[in-house]
């Protein structure tokens, strides 16, 4: 999803299938750890175009079906989600990169909601800690993986959102391990 023409081409692909969309999923990441005064911009770039500049570009070219679905469904609207992250929320060491992404995709969807909650378009960023994915496996030597927040968990989640009403807005839901310190990925 680095590609502006990837992201068209998905949005085609969805306009073809239906021109009604009551819920899109923002799932796509990319995000590499590395200290903050050495780390090289061309992966700053890449992380932006993946994890910002993509969504952002896939909800403007999808905004019609998804006002077209808030109209058709009156009571439930239509609902973005995107998949943030806790580090969008609360800063890490060596992820300044890629907790900068994710807190502009937290205030994408809230720019969203505030935009276009009226026309029954919400939009909510999940931000969860680590999540038992391939992305974790770099983390696996500290935090063991039936520690970590299950997809499921995630999953459940984004269901949860979609069943609620259009006057329900959720700006962001912040999953994170049970422990003694409350941030904590």
């Amino acid at each position: 999803m680095a590609q502006e023409s990837d992201v068209e081409a998905l949005a085609r692909f969805q306009l073809e299938i239906s021109p009604r969309l009551e819920l899109l999923v923002l799932a796509a990441g990319v995000g590499t750890a590395g200290p903050f005064a050495e780390y090289p911009l061309r992966r700053l770039d890449v992380q932006v175009a993946v994890n910002l500049r993509a969504p952002f570009l896939l909800v403007q070219r999808l905004l019609p079906a998804l006002r077209a679905a808030a109209d058709a469904q009156r009571s439930r609207g239509a609902r973005v989600v995107a998949i943030a992250s806790i580090t969008g929320v609360a800063a890490e060491p060596d992820l300044a990169a890629y907790g900068a992404t994710k807190a502009a995709l937290i205030s994408l969807c809230e720019s969203l909601t505030v935009s276009e909650g009226k026309r029954g378009v919400n939009a909510t960023a999940i931000s969860p800690g680590y999540v038992d994915t391939d992305m974790t496996e770099w983390v696996r030597g500290r935090i063991p993986r039936d520690e970590m927040i299950k997809v499921d968990d995630v999953a459940e989640l984004v269901m949860g959102l979609s069943r609620m009403s259009r006057y329900a807005a959720v700006p962001n839901v912040v999953l994170t391990r049970p422990g003694v310190q409350l941030w904590r990925a």
